[in-house]
């Protein structure tokens, strides 16, 4: 079964870019003070102010990006739910009821590389969704991926849809 974090609106992107850019200053700080004994007195202690900052920071998103969290996307054989925090099930899409499902352009881990990096920080987030079509109507569906072997478990399930529904179109 694939399983991911549902993102809800664009408030988690834009937790999601802070925590990176807090990620990326805190990285710097230690840079600077790994080497304390041959930096200035003027430049550790600024450091030492932006790692205790960054810090607090970063732990105010990290909990707002939890809060932010509203359940999962669940994907098998048998179709697609959406299931709460709570574990019942939101909304559940029968596999022989679904029309066409179609996903982003590239399904990727947000800041993997260096420039995927650099553009989250700067606001061009990777976005990963599931546009679902079925007789009650469209939905799309923003969600988390965290490691390649999701990737690879969504790619197969989405294709064992397909080979169970032949009247399911995917774009």
């Amino acid at each position: 079964m694939f399983c991911a974090k549902l993102i809800p609106n664009n408030d988690y992107y834009h937790a999601r870019r802070i925590s990176y850019l807090m990620w990326f200053l805190t990285s710097a700080a230690i840079g600077v003070l790994v080497n304390f004994d041959r930096m200035p007195l003027w430049l550790t202690i600024p450091a030492a102010a932006v790692l205790l900052v960054a810090f607090g920071v970063q732990g105010r998103v990290g909990k707002k990006m939890r809060t932010l969290s509203y359940g999962t996307i669940q994907i098998d054989e048998a179709g697609i739910r959406i299931v709460s925090q709570e574990g019942e099930v939101i909304k559940s899409f029968d596999r022989n009821k679904l029309e066409a499902i179609s996903s982003a352009d590239s399904i990727s881990i947000a800041g993997e590389t260096s420039s995927q990096l650099i553009n989250e920080i700067l606001g061009k987030t990777q976005k990963n969704y599931l546009i679902i079509k079925d007789d009650t109507g469209t939905f799309r569906y923003d969600f988390e991926i965290n490691t390649h072997y999701m990737i690879s478990r969504l790619n197969h399930y989405l294709s064992r849809l397909k080979s169970v529904a032949p009247a399911l179109q995917m774009a």
